[in-house]
């Protein structure tokens, strides 16, 4: 997560209302929870949610 971290701050600087490391923490699980989600609930996989997802944390 710490790579992600970087990432967060390079791309958009360190957010105002929270850390990089606990905003790349959130953005991390809800990239495995969508990608794991045929093994975790039987449904499909749905990058394309996470993505729309992570997107709007990362406004």
């Amino acid at each position: 997560m710490e790579t992600v971290s970087r990432l967060i701050q390079s791309e958009i600087g360190e957010p105002d209302d929270i850390d990089a490391p606990t905003l790349a923490h959130a953005v991390v699980r809800v990239a495995e929870s969508f990608y794991y989600r045929e093994l975790l609930t039987g449904q499909p996989t749905d990058i394309s949610a996470a993505t729309t997802i992570i997107r709007r944390l990362l406004r």
